[in-house]
């Protein structure tokens, strides 16, 4: 199974988000009509996609971003777990050749903005029956290592 690593870092993040917010239906988080990807919305925390863990965040960060910017309707939040790309980002942009001075910058700001939450305050490992408060994390304004 080629993609059997990628597969079960999907499931144990989209399982560990659902257990922490205390699911208890799991269809009624992911929006059946949405075709292109499976698409999460979370109370105030809409049009969400979570992503497997990366060893190659940039290499696989492009390939997605690639994908995901000819898509009409694209995903405003990424979850993904990785070591380098976090924040806000924009579609029309290249992923991985944002500078610092575009990445604040308002007049960049458009429907096409995206956020990725690099889940580092998501336990999946030993830690898995420790509940996080997500909205004291992922659905926070403000990451849990101090960054916006």
């Amino acid at each position: 199974m080629e993609h059997r690593e990628s597969f079960m870092s999907f499931l144990q993040y989209s399982w560990k988000i659902l257990f922490d917010i205390g699911c208890d239906e799991f269809s009624k988080y992911i929006k059946k009509n949405c075709l292109e990807y499976i698409r999460f919305d979370f109370e105030g925390q809409t049009n969400t996609v979570i992503l497997s863990l990366s060893n190659n965040p940039l290499r696989d960060g492009e390939h997605v971003h690639k994908r995901f910017r000819q898509l009409k309707n694209k995903p405003s939040t990424w979850f993904w777990k990785n070591n380098r790309i976090r924040g806000f980002r924009n579609y029309e942009l290249d992923i991985k050749h944002i500078s610092e001075e575009l990445k604040n910058n308002t007049a960049y700001i458009s429907q096409d903005m995206f956020k990725i939450e690099c889940l580092e305050c998501i336990k999946t490992e030993e830690e898995f029956a420790n509940k996080e408060n997500c909205n004291n994390c992922i659905f926070s304004e403000e990451c849990v290592r101090g960054e916006k």
